[in-house]
């Protein structure tokens, strides 16, 4: 029979689970316009593009990338942290360390560029010295929203 896995599946997560993360991981912006600067990813959904009306980390100025061009899911389990990267139907597409992905569990030191823009997923004690740590504006929910519905970072669930 005729295996029914499509070419690289078998590689898209390691064969033992997703990779674990440390809690305080970083987005730092290596190349682009926006150089030195890092945003702690410290919310269960980080959108990256260039609007602040479709993003939570916004890197103006680069014309290359989308309006909200990817989203960086964190998943806390009992295991651990695992951070999944998802190209938002971005025109010029999301690379991760050289590769053009869509969906990637992120790991430690992996390289993302979105546009014109180098972005590197550090843990806190490796971010450089002189970074400039940039704190993402609190998420604005509607007031006819029920709240009880939101988790908090980090949360199991």
């Amino acid at each position: 029979m005729a295996s029914t896995t499509p070419p690289g599946a078998a590689n898209s997560f390691p064969k033992f689970g997703l990779p674990v993360c440390p809690a305080n991981m970083f987005v730092f912006v290596r190349e682009g316009t926006e150089p030195g600067r890092a945003f702690p990813l410290n919310r269960n959904i980080v959108r990256l593009g260039r609007s602040a009306q479709h993003a939570d980390l916004v890197l103006s100025g680069d014309a290359r990338l989308s309006r909200r061009h990817a989203t960086i899911v964190q998943l806390a389990r009992p295991g651990g942290r695992h951070y999944i990267l998802i190209d938002e139907g971005s025109k010029n597409g999301v690379l991760v360390n050289n590769r053009r992905v869509d969906v990637h569990c992120l790991t430690p030191c992996d390289t993302i560029r979105i546009g014109g823009t180098v972005l590197e997923f550090v843990p806190e004690e490796l971010l450089p010295v002189e970074s400039d740590i940039v704190t993402l504006e609190p998420l604005s929910v509607p007031s006819d929203v029920d709240r009880s519905d939101f988790r908090k970072p980090g949360e199991v669930y």
